[in-house]
């Protein structure tokens, strides 16, 4: 007598992991550094910086503290206005959150970042102005 045993192939399932403490962290990181952006831009423009202008000058301070990560405000706003920043005067406040703002993007990151990446990287929207 001849048996004939039939196989079963088993199907494959992708099952997609379970979202780890890893990728939790992750995901409340870029929450934060959201939030610190919104945060330092609302306060840019209470500043007098205009929306437009706001990805060049947080190169210009990324540029400020990547030759002097030690500066005090007071430094940070004089090295502002010889990058060319005339008009405008950050408040300690301001420049805290820019200090945050940066580190949490990690410094040394931004090294090397071209400016088409501060114009993707700090989007503002700019309110409707009525007329």
């Amino acid at each position: 007598m001849d048996t004939i045993s039939l196989s079963k192939k088993k199907k494959k399932i992708k099952k997609t992991p379970p979202l780890g403490k890893g990728s939790q962290i992750a995901q409340t990181e870029r929450i934060k550094m959201k939030v610190i952006d919104q945060k330092l831009i609302h306060k840019l423009i209470e500043n007098g910086v205009e929306a437009s202008l706001i990805p060049g000058f947080i190169r210009s301070l990324a540029n400020a503290f990547l030759i002097n990560p030690d500066m005090s405000h007071c430094q940070a706003n004089k090295r502002l206005k010889y990058l060319g920043w005339h008009d405008i005067q950050i408040d300690y406040h301001t420049f805290v959150l820019a200090i945050d703002c940066l580190e949490t993007r990690g410094l040394n990151q931004l090294k090397y970042k071209s400016a088409p990446w501060y114009l993707s990287s700090f989007k503002v929207k700019t309110p409707l102005i009525s007329q």
